[in-house]
Parts: structure tokens; C-alpha cells; sequence
């Protein structure tokens, strides 16, 4: 808990004047429908990471969601399987982001309609949700920080360690 605490403590100090709240403690991400950049159905219960880890939903079409990828590649290490990237958008938007962004191919790279921002009670995006093991939301942020080039630091902070996950770690 402590460390959920201080996790949400500089992610609002680094923020600013984004959006920042805890999520409720009993919040569980609800069946979202998600795409693979194949098309296929992603039934997410079936591969929920079994650690920490960072759902960032960016919209393709908004020049935010593409300031918060930038800042994410500004690091040379990648996050592994702990970052998972849903972009807002059809196949070829995500296709685009992906090539776009190829520092980031160690994320989990999906696609959802925009029905996905009432799903998750997101107000728009980029907005970033910090997953314990399994589907718990422990916190959400929503919009662009003062200091995107913070970004990595945040996602580092709470996953806990270098970002990198093997296959074993992913529940199937």
C-alpha cells in the first residue's frame, strides 16, 4: 500500500495539473473489447500480466497521445510486457503508431473503438491506469503532464523493476 501511495504522490506532483486520482480500491477493469494489430478479438482475461502493470489508452488521431509515445521512446530500454498500449483508433492508425513507434515494440501493442473511454469512466485521452496483478485499478491519470519526458520514470516507478517481462510472467 505504502508503495501505491508513493506512486500516486509523484505521479501527481509529476502531472501537475493533469487529472490525477486513485482509482476506488474495489475497482476491476471491467471486459473491455480490445484488438490485436491482427484483428483478432484480444480476450483479456486470458492474458492479464501477473505483476504490475501500465495501461496507456492514446487516441491516433490526437497530437497528445503522440506527445506521451514520444516520451516514452525517449528512453533506449523498452518496458516489456508491463506497458500495454491501446490506441484509439482502426487497424491502420495502430499499424501506424506501431512503425511509428518501433523503441516501443516490446509493449503490448492493441487497438479499441472509442466505445473503451466510457468503459474505463476515462474523460478522453491520453489517459494512463496503473494494474496490479490481474485487472485491479490502482490509480488513473488523464491528460498530457507538465513534464511528459517524465513518463518513463512513472511507468518504471510502478512496475518496480526494468520493464522487461518474459512470457512466463503472463497468465494463460
Amino acid at each position: 500500500m505504502k508503495k501505491i501511495l508513493i506512486s500516486l504522490v509523484t505521479s501527481i506532483a509529476l502531472f501537475g495539473g493533469a487529472v490525477a486520482q486513485a482509482a476506488p480500491e474495489e475497482r476491476l477493469m471491467p471486459d473491455v473489447h480490445l484488438f490485436l494489430p491482427s484483428e483478432e478479438a484480444f480476450p483479456l482475461s486470458e492474458f492479464l500480466p501477473a505483476r504490475r502493470w501500465v495501461l496507456l489508452v492514446v487516441d491516433a488521431s490526437l497530437p497528445a497521445g503522440r506527445a506521451c509515445l514520444d516520451a516514452l521512446t525517449s528512453k533506449q530500454d523498452g518496458f516489456g510486457e508491463n506497458l500495454w498500449i491501446v490506441v484509439v483508433g482502426n487497424a491502420k492508425e495502430l499499424q501506424q503508431q506501431i512503425k511509428g513507434y518501433d523503441k516501443l515494440a516490446g509493449a503490448r501493442w492493441l487497438r479499441a473503438d472509442s466505445a473503451l473511454l466510457s468503459q474505463l469512466h476515462l474523460s478522453g485521452t491520453p489517459a494512463m491506469l496503473g494494474m496490479t496483478a490481474g485487472r485491479q485499478i490502482a490509480w488513473q491519470h488523464a491528460g498530457i503532464p507538465h513534464a511528459p519526458e517524465q513518463l518513463p520514470l512513472m511507468v518504471k516507478n510502478w512496475i518496480g523493476q526494468s520493464g522487461t517481462l518474459s512470457s512466463s510472467g503472463i497468465n494463460q
